[in-house]
């Protein structure tokens, strides 16, 4: 299971997410949606442990994500940042 309890994500001025709370269970996908620069990436790298919340806490199975060893976070998160040099010519449906 991955969870964020009280997760906040701030950038000088700037605080993205507020007080977020999420779990997602084995098996269970979802998607993040939302204008340029409304914190997705930032969030993303939270959620697998590599940008450090400006507050809550990100778990990974029983124990937070940032005591566990990388290695072992590796095995157990991935993520595929895309970065697309053209501009998109699709909806969000598409």
């Amino acid at each position: 299971m991955l969870a964020a309890e009280g997760l906040t994500l701030a950038v000088p001025g700037r605080t993205l997410v507020a007080g977020m709370d999420f779990r997602l269970a084995p098996g269970e996908c979802c998607a993040v949606l939302g204008k340029n620069g409304a914190g997705k990436t930032s969030l993303l790298l939270a959620l697998a442990g590599l940008r450090a919340p400006a507050a809550g806490i990100v778990m990974l199975g029983s124990a937070p994500i940032a005591s566990r060893p990388r290695r072992e976070v590796a095995r157990r998160v991935g993520i595929l940042l895309q970065y697309e040099t053209e501009i998109f010519w699709g909806t969000v449906l598409d």
